[in-house]
């Protein structure tokens, strides 16, 4: 068979081009051919079969001599090279890797180590064993990702994310197995934990990504190590919880874990009362119901803060009537005192509930919301003078003296009436009429808080 031979060639003394030309031996017919250096490139880009393959980085290289406790086993433990791929040479050889499971092919039968996540090396071949004073080199890579940056590796360079890992149990993270991972939520009805690293062990300026799916009916925890801290909204914690649909960045700082993107507002908003034509899925409507600490820790976290306005479940189950008198009593006063009546005034409050598992939000079912008379002071009219306190319905007079008006009956005593007037008392020009409802004119809304 004809061939074309050609000796050695001296070096270009240009710099080459993609439109160069160059002798290209094909082993199928025994031929010289011409092809151009972009056509050597588009070959090697494929692999030779039409789709793309990414092209390989080299990194660093280690050269692992085996420790007396491994000699004769099949397992190096290399702590160094955890989460990382590389070509394994044994005594000048380079060895066969294992396929990944998610490889057709896996497992390769020819197969002579495997890639361990914790860092190191798996002899594969039957009876093979490292051997005393012998030398691997590892050459380590990654490939490069189609968008600019590179995946399989947890450093710097790696891609933002390379999967996910669905979680639906308690799950304490490490750099091996999450970097670079989305990590999906899915405890439904049972609350999960999920342990941050230590900071030290994840990779600098590394990301966690969460994500608890919308079937999720509880809130999740995220917990730190050793008391560090997660930044948000200006403040720190050592746990955050995520509720159902939320989706939360954790940046890995110096000095602790940083939130990225806009979850603080689900903690800026936490206690935001406000009307609602429907109830979404991270609000809870206001009508004064038992709710689980367990089950909304992150509410119940909020709710602790409040002052005055926690009280008691007793104080606030308080049914006993408030009477005022030159002062808010429980005990009526005596015929000829002006007074006010008012029925539960705690109801607009949050109440510790059974005082261990349980806590109760307001009722706030068709009542309208007021501003308190001060930050700071007293409102005569209004037992509790805090967000919360309850005020009876009522209509202002003009006038301090209705001797005998509309037919009323009762002795006038400049201040109001005593208890002759029969279902109404007056007290400084404002009447309370039980029995019945003082409205204006309004438009109907839910009352709902976001949790």
């Amino acid at each position: 068979m004809a061939t074309v031979r050609i000796n050695e060639l001296p070096s270009p003394v240009v710099d080459l081009s993609l439109n160069d030309m160059f002798p290209l031996w094909t082993n199928a017919d025994g031929k010289t051919r011409k092809a151009s250096l972009q056509q050597l490139l588009a070959f090697i880009g494929t692999g030779g079969g039409g789709g793309t393959h990414a092209p390989v980085l080299t990194g660093d290289q280690l050269i692992y001599e085996p420790e007396p406790a491994e000699v004769g086993t099949d397992t190096a433990t290399i702590p160094e090279a955890a989460g990382l791929d590389f070509h394994l040479t044994r005594g000048g050889r380079p060895l066969k890797p294992q396929l990944p499971v998610t490889d057709p092919g896996y497992p390769r039968a020819d197969a002579e180590y495997e890639i361990l996540d914790a860092g190191g090396f798996k002899l594969l071949q039957p009876g093979d064993a490292l051997g005393q004073d012998e030398r691997y080199l590892l050459e380590f890579y990654e490939l490069q990702s189609t968008t600019g940056g590179s995946g399989g590796g947890t450093g710097s360079g790696s891609a933002l994310i390379t999967g996910a890992i669905t979680a639906p149990s308690n799950l304490p993270l490490n750099a091996t197995t999450h970097a670079g991972k989305l990590i999906q939520i899915r405890g439904l009805s049972t609350q999960l934990t999920f342990t941050l690293p230590d900071l030290g062990d994840w990779p600098e300026n590394g990301i966690i990504p969460f994500e608890a799916t919308i079937n999720n009916s509880v809130q999740h925890k995220i917990t730190t190590t050793g008391g560090q801290f997660i930044c948000l909204g200006g403040s720190s914690y050592n746990s955050i919880y995520v509720s159902p649909g939320e989706v939360v960045w954790l940046y890995r700082g110096t000095d602790g874990w940083y939130v990225l993107g806009d979850f603080w507002r689900s903690y800026d908003a936490l206690g935001t009362v406000f009307p609602t034509f429907k109830i979404g899925p991270r609000d809870l409507l206001c009508k004064g119901q038992l709710l689980s600490r367990a089950a909304y820790p992150r509410l119940w976290e909020y709710v602790q803060t409040l002052g005055s306005s926690l009280v008691s479940d007793a104080k606030w189950n308080t049914a006993t009537e408030y009477y005022y008198s030159g002062g808010w009593t429980t005990t009526a006063p005596g015929a000829g005192v002006a007074h006010e009546r008012v029925d539960r005034p705690y109801r607009g409050c949050f109440s510790t509930g059974d005082g261990s598992t349980t806590f109760r939000l307001p009722d706030l079912m068709d009542v309208a919301l007021a501003g308190v008379l001060s930050e700071s002071g007293t409102d005569p009219l209004r037992p509790l003078n805090k967000p919360g306190g309850y005020q009876a319905a009522g209509v202002g007079l003009t006038t301090t003296d209705m001797g005998g008006q509309d037919g009323l009956t009762g002795t006038s005593t400049g201040l109001g009436y005593t208890a002759g007037s029969p279902g109404v008392t007056e007290f400084k020009n404002r009447t309370t009429v039980h029995g019945t409802k003082t409205r204006m004119a309004n438009v109907g809304f839910y009352w709902a808080i976001k949790y």
